[in-house]
């Protein structure tokens, strides 16, 4: 059990991005985090979705990215919160523990692209 509390501040501005993730992937990991935008820093390979490594993570989602995000449904596209397993796609419920090993690195992750935010671990 964890428990964590964090603030992203968009600066004053009404367009940022792309959110944090909190994560786990196996232990030891030979994966290195992609700081591609939408990526959010999880282990995917450059240039496409695919997981360079197994994982699992609870992102928080900012800013809209076309083709893994789910269509923009609010007034705020791109904003949501999503379990991903393997994938940028988010998945609404799966066995997680079947894609992950018992020895797992956990941290967090974030990245930007074109806008930016600041992403704030108050507590952990």
């Amino acid at each position: 059990t964890t428990n964590f509390s964090f603030v992203i501040d968009s600066n004053g501005s009404t367009a940022y991005g792309d959110g944090l993730a909190f994560f786990l992937v196996p232990n030891p990991s030979s994966s290195l985090l992609v700081t591609k935008g939408g990526a959010l820093g999880l282990p995917i390979d450059s240039g496409t979705i695919n997981p360079s490594s197994d994982f699992v993570a609870v992102e928080f989602d900012t800013y809209y990215d076309n083709g893994w995000d789910p269509l923009p449904a609010t007034s705020s596209p791109g904003t949501h919160v999503g379990i991903n397993i393997n994938s940028l796609g988010s998945n609404a419920s799966e066995t997680w523990w079947s894609n992950i090993t018992e020895w797992v690195d956990v941290g967090f992750s974030a990245s930007t692209g074109g806008v930016v935010e600041r992403n704030i671990v108050k507590s952990w």
